[in-house]
């Protein structure tokens, strides 16, 4: 059985015969041509089916990466609970760690955040930092538009193709 590309190149290659004979079409070369029309058909709408199947086990994958990710912050949070209860009993007793048999507790502190005096903007240069990006959107709007000066910095690239697939 002829993979898709190949079934694909023989339809191909029997219209280019048949261009060569001037469109002359024999009872053979219509057969043949026939059985490449009805492979490339067959091979397209198992694709159709296969990529069917592919995009709906995604959005399956999808639901259930939701549904995991809701269970990794219930997970998350209720370690924090835990820990904050932790803490709690440590500072009523006065203590800073507890031994049990299975581990250690111990409260450490974690860096001290950093609080801005001052606005961003008022900041000297060297404790600043400056992002540029191109705003797309309107170099878009601008060239469709017909803006010369637009023209000058951005220019659309070459279309890239894809497939949909309608109906059933």
């Amino acid at each position: 059985m002829p993979r898709l590309y190949e079934a694909a190149e023989a339809v191909a290659d029997l219209e280019a015969t048949l261009l060569e004979n001037g469109g002359e079409i024999t009872d053979e070369l219509d057969a043949e041509y026939a059985q490449a029309i009805a492979t490339v058909e067959g091979k397209m709408a198992g694709c159709v089916a296969l990529i069917r199947q592919f995009e709906t086990e995604a959005e399956a994958l999808k639901i259930e990466r939701a549904r995991l990710d809701a269970m990794i912050r219930t997970r998350e949070n209720g370690a924090r609970r835990v820990k904050n209860l932790v803490m709690q009993a440590l500072s009523i007793m006065g203590a800073d760690e507890a031994r049990t048999p299975l581990g250690r507790f111990k409260i450490q502190y974690a860096a001290p955040p950093l609080v801005l005096r001052y606005e961003a903007e008022a900041l000297p240069d060297h404790f600043k930092r400056v992002t540029v990006e191109a705003n797309k959107q309107a170099l878009a709007e601008a060239l469709r538009s017909g803006d010369p000066d637009a023209a000058l910095y951005a220019e659309f690239g070459e279309r890239q193709p894809f497939v949909r697939i309608y109906g059933g």
